[in-house]
């Protein structure tokens, strides 16, 4: 038993049963008392009204008012030293449905339990440690690590449509298993409203389902976001919808491939199968290489098969949903390409030489840029957020490339972006969302590269102030224009290429430097 959760059993609820009522602690704290893990919060109910607990307690929050229409009391309770705003949420009963339902305050412990989202949510623990399960389900559940709605699932999703994003979230985080088939929840959700949902409140749940440890362990929690639309209300269903109708090359992108062997059969090299389990016996597509991507990038992030080089935190929530997001977008500009017909590939593999018929889409990552902005943007997400974002898009191409530069400047500029390592993560996981042929080098490209001496360098080292200055071009009689970034980005390079340091040398040898038809 933690400390705080004895000063509260001492401090708020013997005072509350010597004045005759109940208290309990609810929800999350019991049911990871229950999983064997330490609760973060202690959320408290009792049969008590609030003006009951006036008479118990002397201190109250300056905003228990307010919040005591909703039934929740707070009293200003000395817990280490320091007074902390302790609710007292009194039993309640919702008199009306949806996001903010009107309640009636009482004293059934039971009618309590019924506006609750989940059973193993629906538990209550008295002072003495002893577990109540009004609904009957709630222990068992637990035991047994499965997710059910407390009664009627349709009506407590039409309660609240939150609960559907949340029902994502608690098998996505905790791992456990659904009850429900497809058909039940498709018809649960059937005439579900998100409107009245905060963007805010969704992303919240977005972040957590994302970044959740057991989410690519099985299809459990993405096919519930399927099914109870959770996909299509934050538009991702469209997206993936768009993935499913491109084809990727074969070797690198497809689920599983047959390819042309030298006496012009098909044969099967390898597969590999995605976290719904799916294997396809022709061209993957790019929706099927993103969920390979997505389950690889969940492999790098919690079963430690990352590169040590690429060190970033990973306890971190908000890191982990990014990179997770970065995964899922990263091709998505594929959608948006003009697609160029096909080109015939050849490999060599174990000693012969097989042929692919490889779908060409130029520009991806370019393309990308603008539909994975509309994105971030139409789920709310920080004008930060997004950036991280589209930079992964729009440079998870490069990451693969970086070293075929035959500049060092070129290595150093990529690899001093302020998301590199986030880059080459997502690239990562991007070469092994492909085909794993038997006997190939399972350290990849990506690891390859980090061991480039170029890049150790690069990584290594400061980034020298440019010797020659926008400033210094004034001076040299030039007239402030789009010419001036290309050549200070040629002048540096040269400096740290060739190690020019006299800033009239520079100025010499960029001074014709003419931008391209692109650049104009």
């Amino acid at each position: 038993m933690t400390d705080i959760k004895e000063q509260l059993i001492s401090k708020v609820f013997s005072p509350i049963e010597k004045a005759g009522f109940k208290a309990y602690f609810v929800g999350g704290c019991v049911r990871d008392r229950m999983l064997g893990k330490e609760p973060h919060d202690f959320d408290i109910t009792t049969d008590a009204q609030p003006s009951d607990l006036h008479t118990i307690f002397s201190k109250f929050s300056n905003v228990s008012n307010n919040s005591e229409q909703f039934g929740v009391t707070m009293p200003l309770i000395d817990i280490n030293g320091k007074l902390e705003e302790i609710e007292i949420a009194t039993f309640r009963k919702d008199t009306s449905k949806g996001r903010h339902p009107t309640i009636s305050l009482n004293t059934s412990i039971k009618e309590d339990a019924e506006r609750r989202d989940f059973t193993i949510n629906a538990m209550y623990e008295d002072s003495k440690g002893d577990i109540i399960d009004p609904t009957g389900q709630g222990i068992a559940d637990v035991k047994a690590k499965v997710l059910r709605f407390v009664g009627d699932p349709k009506e407590r999703l039409s309660e609240d449509p939150l609960r559907a994003f949340r029902f994502v979230r608690f098998l996505a985080q905790k791992g456990f298993t659904n009850p429900y088939n497809s058909p039940e929840m498709v018809e649960m959700s059937s005439g579900i409203d998100f409107g009245g949902v905060s963007k805010e409140r969704k992303l919240k749940e977005l972040k957590q389902i994302f970044a959740g440890k057991f989410f690519t362990h099985d299809s459990v929690a993405f096919q519930a976001g399927v099914d109870l639309k959770v996909w299509e209300d934050i538009g991702l269903q469209q997206i993936f919808n768009e993935m499913d109708t491109i084809e990727q090359a074969w070797r690198w992108h497809a689920e599983g491939s047959i390819f042309l062997n030298p006496e012009g059969k098909e044969e099967w090299i390898w597969e590999q199968k995605d976290f719904r389990g799916y294997t396809p016996i022709d061209h993957g597509t790019v929706l099927a290489h993103t969920l390979l991507t997505w389950k690889a990038m969940h492999d790098i992030i919690f079963e430690g098969k990352g590169i040590d080089s690429i060190n970033v935190n990973f306890e971190d929530e908000e890191e982990r949903f990014l990179l997770v997001l970065g995964a899922i977008l990263h091709d998505i500009g594929k959608a948006h390409c003009q697609h160029q017909g096909t080109r015939m590939k050849s490999f060599t593999f174990d000693g012969r030489t097989f042929t692919e018929e490889v779908p060409v889409v130029n520009e991806h990552p370019e393309r990308g840029i603008e539909p994975a902005e509309q994105f971030c943007k139409s789920l709310g997400m920080s004008n930060e957020e997004t950036h991280f974002i589209c930079s992964m898009v729009a440079h998870h191409m490069e990451a693969h490339e970086l070293s075929t530069h035959s500049h060092f400047h070129d290595i150093l500029k990529f690899v001093k972006h302020p998301k590199f390592k986030e880059i080459m993560l997502v690239a990562l996981a991007d070469e092994r969302g492909g085909i794993k042929m038997a006997g190939f080098d399972e350290r990849g490209c990506v690891a390859e590269i980090m061991q480039d001496p170029r890049v150790i360098k690069a990584m290594e080292m400061e980034v020298p102030k440019p010797i020659l200055t926008g400033d210094d071009l004034i001076k040299f009689g030039r007239k402030p224009g789009p010419i001036f970034r290309k050549m200070l980005d040629v002048a540096f390079g040269i400096q740290i290429d060739q190690g020019v340091t006299d800033k009239t040398q520079l100025y010499k040898m960029v001074k014709n430097v003419e931008l391209s038809k692109e650049e104009m």
